[in-house]
């Protein structure tokens, strides 16, 4: 690992030629000023302090489910121009956990609030909605902890997890008691995620899906 934060998305590429992730001692600026690259190539994530890269592929199970969540909120969306549907190129910043990350969908209601920079790349601090395809990065313990710091958002209302590779999703929903979310699993393929009135068959949320049994 490299001893300083690297000043190039280069330095990171050799570093990931190694091994499937890097990871460094880093401030906000530090992954900010990264985030102006603009690479497609590498994944970054800020969290407890530290800068995590890996290389940003993901499986055809993985886009085929972000693309349909994508469509589907977009036209349940269309006709509300108070929401925005954006994907995974829209990082988000939870300033209570100092953890920047980039969901691979997001709602936002209202106004952007952002997180304030000189430079190009600033971060969402008011998402709605974020909806998380798992994979090998994010299926571990750690990720337990990125949730809890997910629900310090205020404005956030609800977090949906879904699996690629097998019907499953999960919807965090908050409460009007404080500190207080709902838990709803969802299992089968006629089921209906629902949220704010929103309906999200799982059947179209795995359109093209191929199951590997």
């Amino acid at each position: 690992m490299l001893a300083a934060p690297p000043i190039t998305i280069d330095d990171f590429r050799k570093q990931l030629e190694a091994g499937d992730w890097v990871r460094i001692p880093a401030t906000a600026d530090d992954y900010f000023d990264l985030l102006d690259e603009q690479a497609d190539d590498v994944y970054l994530e800020l969290y407890s302090h530290h800068l995590i890269a890996r290389p940003n592929v993901n499986t055809e199970n993985h886009e085929l489910v972000t693309a349909s969540i994508i469509r589907l909120l977009g036209n349940a969306l269309l006709d509300q121009p108070q929401f925005r549907v954006m994907g995974s190129n829209r990082p988000v910043y939870v300033k209570d956990c100092a953890l920047g990350f980039a969901p691979d969908v997001l709602v936002v209601k209202g106004p952007t609030e952002l997180y304030p920079r000189k430079k190009a790349m600033a971060a969402t601090l008011n998402p709605w909605l974020m909806v998380e395809v798992m994979s090998e990065s994010n299926r571990n313990a750690e990720f337990l902890h990125k949730l809890s710091c997910y629900k310090k958002i205020p404005a956030l209302n609800y977090v949906l997890l879904i699996e690629p590779d097998y019907t499953y999703a999960s919807l965090y929903s908050r409460t009007t008691t404080a500190n207080q979310w709902l838990n709803t699993d969802y299992f089968h393929l006629d089921d209906i995620v629902v949220l704010d009135g929103l309906r999200l068959p799982l059947t179209e949320i795995y359109r093209s899906v191929v199951f590997v049994s």
